[in-house]
């Protein structure tokens, strides 16, 4: 179950040609980019996951997810942070389709404040992706 999750993270993250995804350039990845990808990218992953049965049959999924994006550092702070803002407008207060789930729902939990790793400049957000199945 937890990989319906993660499609539809993904689904979310890269559909209908939008902002977020442009801005870096939809290298967006599960857990690792490959490792000659160029930056910008966005890295996504899932933390953990609570499952929850209910008496009337329902299920319920609460999935962690932290996003991180990388920059290089010579774009400057303002482009992380309009990227980091496009990623939370994205993905904050949506619902979104789960496989073999009746909804999903995606909200921000923190968002990230930048920091620089060598050349690169990173930030991390983290979502909260809730699910239920009525079977």
């Amino acid at each position: 179950m937890t990989v319906e999750l993660m499609k539809a993270i993904y689904t979310r993250l890269t559909g209908d040609s939008n902002s977020f995804a442009s801005a870096v350039g939809n290298r967006i990845y599960a857990i690792q980019a490959p490792a000659s990808t160029a930056f910008p990218l966005a890295i996504y992953s899932m933390e953990s996951v609570d499952t929850q049965r209910f008496f009337d049959g329902r299920v319920q999924q609460r999935g962690t997810v932290v996003v991180a994006i990388f920059i290089k550092a010579e774009a400057g702070a303002d482009s992380i942070v309009d990227t980091e803002k496009l990623l939370f407008d994205r993905m904050d207060e949506v619902n979104v389709s789960v496989d073999n789930h009746d909804r999903g729902f995606i909200r921000g939990v923190t968002r990230g404040t930048p920091s620089i790793e060598g050349e690169l400049l990173q930030v991390e957000s983290v979502f909260e992706i809730v699910a239920t199945s009525s079977t």
